[in-house]
């Protein structure tokens, strides 16, 4: 590479003396300086820069070759940034910045460098490394970035390529918490996935006669401690009466929601506007509020 950022101080950046004034040293090529224009993509002839720094990407085999590809690429996108050179410009330097963070997480992952010995205690397992393998801090990478860099390697070679191409044709910026945020929320929805198909798991081995089973009168009374154990349900819905003098039932529902739910399950109710106040207070005595929803019908 003929131009290696990664040797200035930081705090030369942007200033007077960074970088020469002879050229502008933006990529993987030397082009020269305009005084006031923002650089375009059209200045880089065939755009060197870019491809050149994804074929060292691919060719990098080693956690430094790939750390200080992407530490470069950060310096050039924020030197572009400075200068204000176009948005495709500097979004180019970013993605060669997010390949490489994804590339990094993927062999910190690998590697097990990343783990340490007291989570891997906790977690009850061990993770082994190589003889003589370098800390994060030996490699220059610190806790956080080691974390969001693995979040981006967990987001699937399809759909990294598909929201990368989705947020430059749009016109934003694309940044690293862009995809921290993506890969947080891929994760989310495996986890509920993955949760779903455990609970219908659960239902498949329930008895058919077991799955139904109608019980009529007042819930006080009919589901005692015999019939619906403590802990053991993980959803009640129920649209108890309305009026002012069924507000006691309220609390006693409470006092029954919070015997049979297991831990971290909810109660859904359907209550009316007109006392939704007094309602929600005798809930709280005995169960935590977590959100209050509005069905709204028609006519």
């Amino acid at each position: 590479m003929e131009a290696d950022l990664t040797r200035r101080t930081p705090n030369t950046v942007g200033t007077s003396s960074y970088p020469p004034p002879q050229h502008h040293r933006l990529g993987w090529e030397e082009v020269p300086a305009s005084n006031t224009r923002p650089f375009d993509a059209k200045d880089l002839p065939g755009l060197v820069h870019f491809n050149r720094a994804r074929q060292e990407l691919e060719l990098a085999t080693t956690i430094d070759e790939v750390k200080a590809i992407r530490d470069k690429a950060e310096a050039m996108r924020v030197y572009a940034q400075q200068v204000t050179c176009s948005l495709e410009m500097q979004n180019m330097l970013a993605e060669i910045k997010l390949r490489a963070e994804r590339k990094l997480g993927e062999m910190l992952r690998d590697s097990g460098i990343s783990q340490r010995k007291e989570h891997n205690l906790l977690r009850g397992r061990i993770v082994r490394l190589r003889e003589n393998s370098p800390s994060l801090e030996e490699l220059g990478i610190s806790k956080s970035q080691s974390s969001r860099c693995q979040l981006i390697s967990s987001i699937g070679e399809e759909q990294f390529e598909e929201r990368v191409s989705r947020i430059k044709e749009s016109g934003k910026e694309l940044t690293s918490k862009e995809l921290v945020t993506f890969a947080k929320t891929l994760q989310r929805v495996e986890a509920r996935a993955e949760k779903r198909n455990k609970s219908m798991e659960r239902a498949e081995k329930v008895h058919p006669d077991e799955r139904i089973r109608i019980l009529h009168g007042d819930f006080r009374e009919v589901l005692g401690e015999a019939v619906v154990p403590s802990s053991t349900v993980d959803f009640l819905l129920t649209d108890p009466p309305y009026a002012e003098n069924y507000l006691p039932l309220w609390g006693e529902l409470g006092a029954f929601a919070a015997r049979v739910l297991k831990p971290g399950k909810l109660l859904a109710s359907y209550a009316g506007n007109y006392h939704l106040l007094e309602a929600m207070n005798l809930l709280a005595l005995h169960l935590n509020y977590v959100w209050t929803l509005a069905v709204v019908y028609p006519g």
